[in-house]
C-alpha cells in the first residue's frame, strides 16, 4: 500500500532542532521531498521530555537512535493512512530517514 489516493496520514518524525518552530520547518522541508504536505504538528517537544513518558512505542527509541550522531538526519516512522474521511488508519510500512 502506498499513500497514493490517501486523505491524509500520521507519521512520528525526529529531528534535531533548537525550538518546536525550527523543528516545524524541518519537518516541513522534508515531507516535501517525498511530495508531502504538513497539515499538523501535534506537541512538539524535546526528546528529553518525551523519552520520560512511561510508556512510548519502541519505534520513537529506534528513530531517536538513527538520527543520534547525525544532527542533519530525520526520521520519519510508519505512514498510518486514511483512504477516506472518518475511516480508520491504514498502516503503510515506510519507514524513512532524510
Amino acid at each position: 500500500m502506498s499513500l497514493s489516493g490517501s486523505k491524509g496520514a500520521y507519521v512520528n518524525v525526529m529531528a534535531w532542532a533548537e525550538d518546536a518552530a525550527r523543528f516545524r520547518v524541518i519537518a516541513e522541508r522534508n515531507l516535501a521531498t517525498l511530495k508531502l504536505v504538513l497539515n499538523e504538528l501535534r506537541d512538539p517537544e524535546p526528546w528529553e521530555v518525551r523519552s520520560s513518558a512511561p510508556e512510548l512505542a519502541q519505534e520513537l527509541f529506534e528513530m531517536a537512535q538513527s538520527i543520534a550522531n547525525d544532527t542533519a538526519k530525520v526520521s520519519f516512522g510508519v505512514f498510518h493512512a486514511w483512504m477516506k474521511e472518518g475511516a480508520n488508519a491504514w498502516v503503510v510500512e515506510s519507514k524513512g530517514q532524510h
